[in-house]
């Protein structure tokens, strides 16, 4: 459908909020031509500072992702919160209920952001991913099997990133449906062919584990490669601990460091701890007691399970602070 610019810009520069509104996604989009940000953020920011809830979420988009606006997490929860603020703006709802989520912005309420993300499962099919997360983990709320297992299920329908996984999770652990892990391997392959890295991830742990499939290192190694390229911390540490315990690779401890590394830097806790102890015995790493113990008490408080136990097997004391 051809868009009449001209129409839209005399009722945009009358005041009309919605014609300012699709005027901005016209220049975001670039409908006719190249995207024209500055445009787009010009009209965007005059429809939402007049109220628009739609201009408001897409405002929220712009600073969220750094496009056509500095990228500024804070501001973008500023808009994405007026827009939820409006009772029809499920979108608005999706955004901010995932910034309270992951204390993106703001500061971390589950609570909170599962009541936005609800709301925001009335017309967001992204809703049911991060739903199903929450039913999973009990965040914001208290474990669900079943919600969880629909709402994979309607995120698969999707083809959403994330979701061969979820369900694949809900059928490998029994989770809301019977157990049956070599549907879910199918599902995760399935994923995997579509190119989702969190699938990759669990279809490497099938093969890791032999689950669903016969126990194949080699492979899990090569399914992990592509999402820790990619930056998927889960397969980084994955791959740092294969390379440690030469396990379907050649050990190699100094590139088990280097992977451990990678997954530490994004706040892993099992691969500070890791990453910890190859300091503190000078594997792979020149050794460092001190940044060692600390990082060790660091990954402790972070919630590494074994952290305490190597403070302990190290003479230090779990229940300490930090150094």
């Amino acid at each position: 459908m051809k868009v009449d610019v001209f129409e839209l810009l005399r009722h945009a520069n009358a005041g009309d909020t919605e014609a300012q509104y699709l005027l901005g996604e016209y220049y975001f989009l670039g409908v006719d031509g190249a995207p024209n940000y500055t445009e787009a953020y010009k009209w965007l920011r005059k429809a939402a500072g007049q109220g628009n809830e739609h201009a408001q979420a897409s405002l929220g988009d712009m600073y969220f992702r750094g496009v056509g606006a500095e990228s500024d997490y804070e501001e973008a929860v500023k808009w994405y919160k007026k827009a939820a603020e409006h009772p029809h703006c499920d979108y608005g709802c999706l955004r901010y209920g995932f910034c309270l989520m992951h204390g993106i912005g703001c500061k971390r309420d589950v609570y909170k952001g599962f009541k936005y993300l609800l709301k925001a499962e009335r017309s967001e099919p992204e809703a049911n991913v991060h739903l199903a997360e929450c039913y999973i983990n009990g965040l914001g709320t208290r474990p669900n099997p079943q919600r969880a297992f629909e709402c994979s299920k309607k995120a698969l329908d999707e083809e959403l990133p994330g979701s061969w996984s979820l369900l694949g999770f809900c059928y490998m652990n029994g989770f809301g449906v019977e157990q049956d892990k070599d549907k879910a391997f199918s599902i995760y392959k399935a994923g995997v062919e579509e190119g989702d890295m969190q699938a990759m991830y669990d279809y490497g742990i099938c093969f890791l584990k032999g689950d669903g499939t016969e126990q194949n290192f080699t492979e899990a190694f090569r399914q992990f490669s592509t999402p820790a390229e990619a930056g998927h911390a889960g397969a980084q540490f994955a791959l740092g601990n294969m390379y440690e315990n030469g396990c379907g690779v050649r050990k190699n401890y100094k590139t088990a460091a280097s992977w451990y590394k990678k997954a530490a830097d994004q706040g892993l806790p099992e691969a500070i701890c890791n990453l910890a102890e190859m300091y503190l015995y000078g594997q792979g790493v020149s050794k460092d007691v001190d940044l060692g113990l600390k990082m060790l008490y660091e990954a402790k408080n972070a919630g590494a399970k074994k952290a305490a136990d190597a403070l302990r097997d190290f003479g230090a004391d779990p229940d300490r602070k930090g150094i």
